[in-house]
């Protein structure tokens, strides 16, 4: 179980977030993210891996919604748009098997994709 990060955590991390990342909307996103309860691990996982802020705010919100990191992995993985992203994690969120979802954003990749 990952401990709660201090007040001094959470500024020590925001500075180097801040050291690493210019856009201002990220910046906000990992605030919010902090404020939610999410660890460093979490939000570096969207913020390092070269995913559009769309697809971060859909990661961000798996994790909000305490997604596990191997569903998190397979659903958000960064070959999806955002919008696939967000539907997967109501499916998931509605009890729908990964398999059966990963099977439909798999059956929805088209050329233009």
């Amino acid at each position: 179980m990952e401990r709660q990060m201090t007040a001094v955590d959470v500024q020590a991390y925001l500075r180097d977030v801040k050291d690493r990342i210019m856009d201002a909307r990220v910046i906000a996103l990992v605030e919010e993210d902090l404020e939610h309860g999410l660890m460093p691990g979490e939000i570096n996982d969207y913020t390092d891996r070269g995913l559009s802020f769309e697809q971060m705010k859909a990661v961000s919100d798996m994790y909000r919604n305490k997604i596990p990191i191997a569903v998190v992995a397979s659903i958000g993985a960064k070959k999806y748009d955002a919008e696939k992203m967000k539907v997967a994690t109501e499916l998931y969120l509605k009890q729908i098997p990964v398999e059966d979802i990963e099977k439909a954003l798999a059956d929805t990749n088209t050329v233009s994709d």
